[in-house]
């Protein structure tokens, strides 16, 4: 039997070079769809986990908005034909809105939290009654003050972010109600654009004031701007306000 010597030859240095092309090519396409993948899985979680920080916030702040002006008071006088005026029924906007700009990036409002302890409970206006909710913008955050010393005041100082997580102000009241480590708030507006006026029949004083707030809040993870999410809510202020001033501090 006749050998053909050309068939006992090795692989030549040409073809070794040629397969490990096509080999590192092959590799580095399955790593390239691999790193996609895991992007996109970690983008994914970053985002559901953005909306759900920026839902919870708006939930919390939608209720507090709605609730305000309650007076379980009130209720006693429905039909017992007594006119009375619910010291819970004003909310103040800060700034306070204009014909030109009705956006605000504070609030302060009352509701009557049935509290027994002195100077609160049906009827009675007390320190721990009032609320305030408004934007950090110097710790890109949301603040909330539980009303447990004086009406809160938007401008006073907020809570310490020096800390993890941040301490309320004692002295002042307001507490973070988002954390700056966890989640960035680029934007949190209260509209009051809808709002109105009506007055009594027959009259041109307005008797009543219907509010509506429009609440924008946006944001994103720390050190990534690159996922934003933003959501808008119009909230119906259940409570009308039947007060001279409407806008004033509760």
């Amino acid at each position: 039997m006749t050998i053909n010597p050309r068939r006992q030859t090795g692989v030549t240095l040409i073809e070794m070079m040629i397969a490990q092309v096509v080999g590192l090519i092959i590799a580095g396409s399955t790593l390239s769809f691999v790193m996609a993948g895991v992007r996109s899985n970690t983008e994914f979680v970053s985002t559901t986990r953005l909306t759900q920080e920026l839902r919870g916030l708006m939930d919390v702040s939608t209720r507090e908005l709605r609730r305000a002006g309650f007076d379980q008071n009130a209720y006693r006088t429905i039909g017992a034909g007594t006119t009375y005026t619910s010291p819970f029924a004003s909310m103040q906007f800060v700034p306070t809105p204009t014909a030109g700009n009705t956006v605000a990036s504070c609030v302060v409002l009352a509701y009557d939290s049935a509290v027994t302890t002195a100077g609160s409970g049906p009827g009675v206006l007390g320190s721990t009654e009032r609320r305030g909710i408004r934007y950090n913008a110097a710790n890109r955050s949301v603040e909330f003050n539980f009303g447990t010393g004086a009406t809160p005041d938007c401008a006073a100082a907020g809570a310490n972010y020096a800390v993890y997580p941040p301490a309320c102000n004692a002295a002042t009241g307001w507490c973070a109600l988002t954390n700056p480590q966890q989640m960035e708030i680029t934007r949190f507006e209260l509209d009051t654009k809808d709002s109105k006026s009506i007055a009594p029949v027959g009259t041109t004083t307005p008797g009543v004031a219907i509010r509506v707030v429009t609440l924008t809040v946006a944001g994103n993870l720390p050190g990534n701007n690159q996922v934003v999410r933003t959501l808008v809510n119009e909230v119906r202020v259940r409570s009308d306000c039947t007060l001279a001033n409407c806008t004033a501090a509760p």
